[in-house]
């Protein structure tokens, strides 16, 4: 699974925005013969991330007024069909796989060019330049997820993905998938259910708990009333799945959605598409609250936005594919 770094950097630009352009649904008609089934794990190379296949359906994406922990960017709630089966990144992308890409290809992260990573330094948020992808100020293998990348390094890393397995359709998850995916069926404000007093919170998430502000200085932000054993991203399957078998949807790391930023839900597409169209273009969503978060960021419905540049030592990505 290689390229050289000249054929890599002739296709990136015209691949990335054929990424950014793809409707939702966009894919090569596949036979039912050929097809994996719902809920089946699929890896299409040696090196290709682990996704898992959703079931097509329908959901009200966004929150209802009277729930707990609203924000007004949530509504109005609206139901959107998912009619087509999707494949899923059964975790975030991790360290390894990022490094694999970087390795093969000769990326130069936007990181590696001059510019700075968000990283906790108290309770504050500061630019640090000595924090990278390799380096996001706390320790890290191969297996956890990657932070301190931009939008844009994301792109890049999916425009060599697809160079790499043609005719797959590697992209981000728009973000009305992303929730139907982190919602896997329940209407609650989690996943696991409503848990107004986030009593199971810390078997399934990985925000900010009792851990984290035990073991990091001036934490004066709220957390969950539990201990999930974790301060900082966890690799793999410590907290419990989600119904579609999906690990670490709600806290761990925020994850890039292929959407502009929007301040609210009114006109979203109800298709599934990414809501590339007005809104506010000096932005890129961003879902699923990280190993900091307060409690409200940890719910289906919260919705978060970043410039596309912008690279934080909480922010990393999840890919998809069409099947």
């Amino acid at each position: 699974m290689t390229c050289s770094p000249s054929t890599f950097w002739r296709g990136l630009a015209s691949a990335a925005l054929g990424i950014a352009l793809m409707p939702a649904h966009a894919t090569e008609p596949q036979s039912a013969k050929d097809a994996p089934a719902v809920g089946q794990t699929i890896k299409d190379c040696t090196d290709c991330p682990t996704l898992v296949v959703l079931p097509s359906g329908s959901f009200l994406m966004g929150s209802a007024e009277t729930e707990k922990g609203r924000r007004s960017n949530e509504g109005p709630q609206h139901r959107v069909t998912i009619g087509y089966r999707l494949a899923v990144g059964q975790f975030e992308l991790t360290r390894g796989e990022f490094a694999r890409f970087v390795n093969a290809s000769g990326y130069r992260t936007e990181l590696a060019m001059g510019e700075a990573c968000h990283v906790l330094d108290g309770k504050k948020w500061g630019k640090s330049s000595e924090h990278h992808w390799l380096n996001p100020g706390y320790a890290q293998t191969d297996e956890h997820p990657v932070t301190c990348v931009s939008w844009h390094d994301a792109q890049a890393y999916l425009a060599w993905l697809n160079e790499q397995v043609p005719a797959k359709g590697y992209r981000l998850l728009s973000e009305a998938e992303w929730e139907y995916a982190a919602r896997a069926g329940e209407a609650g404000r989690h996943a696991w259910g409503n848990d107004d007093d986030l009593s199971a919170a810390c078997a399934h998430a990985n925000g900010m708990d009792v851990t984290g502000r035990a073991q990091i200085p001036d934490v004066t932000w709220a957390g969950v009333n539990c201990s999930d054993g974790a301060v900082y991203p966890v690799a793999g399957k410590v907290f419990k799945p989600n119904a579609f078998g999906l690990y670490n949807m709600a806290g761990n790391v925020w994850e890039w959605v292929q959407d502009l930023g929007h301040t609210d839900l009114g006109g979203a597409p109800t298709d599934g598409s990414a809501w590339i169209e007005g809104g506010e273009p000096a932005f890129r969503g961003t879902r699923g609250g990280a190993w900091f978060s307060y409690p409200p960021a940890l719910r289906s419905a919260y919705r978060g936005k970043s410039a596309p540049e912008f690279r934080g030592g909480g922010v990393g990505f999840r890919i998809a594919r069409p099947v």
